[in-house]
C-alpha cells in the first residue's frame, strides 16, 4: 500500500488568534475523514498548538519535521511566519499560511504560500474608506505585532497621500489583558485631535484582545 502523506498544521488553538484555529482544526480534521474514507491516497495529520506565540510556533515545526511532515497548514500571525520561515527553507517544508499579510515576508523563491494578500493592498483599502467616509485625521492603536504594525504603515502612507493625518495613539504588548491605561492615552489623543478640526477615526489593528480593548474604551 502507498504511505500516506503527512501533513502538519500550526494552529493557535488558544491565545488571541483560537477562534481562527479552533475552525481551522475542526474544518483539517473532516477533510482528513473525507480524503481517508475515499480509495485513493491517505492523509496523516498531525496538529500542533501554537499558542498564538513564535517561539512556541518554532518549537512545534521542528516537532512536526522529526514526524516526517512537509507540508504545514499554518502558522498564521505573521510573527510566527517569522519565526519558523528560516527553518522551513532550510528543511524544504512547505507553509501554507491562511492569514498572514506582513510586506516583509512576501519574498521570492521561499516556502511560504500565503492566502490574504499583503498589508500594502489592505492599507490602502482602509485609507480609501476612511478617506470616503470624511475621516480626515486617524489615531493608529496597534497590537506589537509584525503583521498588525504592518498594516499601521501601510495605512498611514496611503492615507497622508490622500491627504490625510495619522497620530500615534498606542502599541501595545502582545501579551496584554488589561487597556483601562491605553484607553485613556487613546482618549487623550483624540481629545487632542479634534481641537484642530475635521473628522477624527481611530484605525485598530489587532487580534482576538479587541473584545477586550473595547471594554475598556466603553
Amino acid at each position: 500500500d502507498e504511505l500516506p502523506l503527512t501533513v502538519g498544521a500550526l494552529l493557535p488553538l488558544t491565545g488571541s488568534l483560537s477562534s481562527y484555529g479552533e475552525a481551522s482544526e475542526a474544518a483539517l480534521k473532516l477533510a482528513a475523514a473525507e480524503i481517508n474514507a475515499g480509495s485513493g491516497p491517505k492523509v496523516n495529520l498531525l496538529i500542533e498548538d501554537t499558542k498564538t506565540d513564535p517561539e512556541t510556533a518554532l518549537a512545534k515545526i521542528q516537532s512536526l519535521h522529526d514526524r516526517g511532515a512537509h507540508v504545514v497548514i499554518g502558522p498564521y500571525a505573521s510573527s510566527q511566519v517569522r519565526a519558523v520561515k528560516e527553518f522551513a527553507d532550510k528543511n524544504d517544508m512547505m507553509l501554507i499560511s491562511p492569514l498572514s499579510t506582513a510586506r516583509s515576508l512576501a519574498l521570492p523563491d521561499d516556502n511560504v504560500f500565503r492566502f490574504t494578500p499583503d498589508d500594502d493592498k489592505e492599507g490602502a483599502a482602509v485609507a480609501a474608506l476612511a478617506w470616503a467616509d470624511g475621516i480626515k485625521t486617524l489615531i493608529a492603536v496597534s497590537r506589537n505585532d509584525e503583521g498588525n504594525l504592518g498594516l499601521q504603515t501601510a495605512a498611514k502612507a496611503s492615507f497622508e497621500k490622500l491627504g490625510g493625518k495619522v497620530v500615534t495613539g498606542i502599541t501595545y504588548p502582545t501579551g496584554e489583558t488589561e487597556f483601562s491605561d491605553e484607553m485613556r492615552t487613546v482618549a487623550a489623543a483624540l481629545a487632542a485631535a479634534k481641537t484642530s478640526g475635521g473628522t477624527v477615526g481611530i484605525y485598530l489593528t489587532a487580534f482576538g484582545e479587541v473584545t477586550s480593548v473595547f471594554n475598556a474604551a466603553n
